[in-house]
């Protein structure tokens, strides 16, 4: 039964291969060279990333010891001070839209950033 499990999961793999060359050579016919390019970047840059993320996940369930520690943290960790300022300070030089987040008030008077779709919800009138 696992050997026809593998079976069917390679038969996914190679039909997925052929739809993404298809449908490569008919975007490349269908569109000019800048937007190809600039698609193709795009796509190597998400494949590098997936490729990152990877190669830190499995450090990570490996134990190496490039790992970053996890221990004793529990949940969400609170910037406060020289830990938020310095955390706003790289914010600002990478991301100054802070990625379209907008800034809110909650009851607790704290300052918080959301989505501007969530900006109006009751919690933060």
């Amino acid at each position: 039964m696992a050997s026809e499990g593998k079976a069917i999961s390679q038969d996914n793999d190679n039909n997925l291969k052929f739809s993404a060359l298809v449908a490569g050579a008919a975007t490349k016919a269908v569109l000019d060279e800048a937007a190809y390019a600039a698609i193709e970047a795009e796509l190597e840059l998400s494949q590098e990333t997936l490729d990152a993320t990877i190669e830190g996940s499995d450090k990570l369930l490996e134990g190496s010891e490039d790992a970053p520690e996890w221990e004793g943290l529990d949940g969400a960790v609170r910037a406060e001070g020289a830990i938020l300022r310095e955390l706003h300070a790289i914010l600002k030089k990478e991301d100054p839209s802070f990625g379209g987040l907008v800034r809110v008030q909650n009851k607790r008077r704290e300052f918080l950033w959301v989505h501007p779709q969530f900006q109006y919800e009751d919690e933060y009138s």
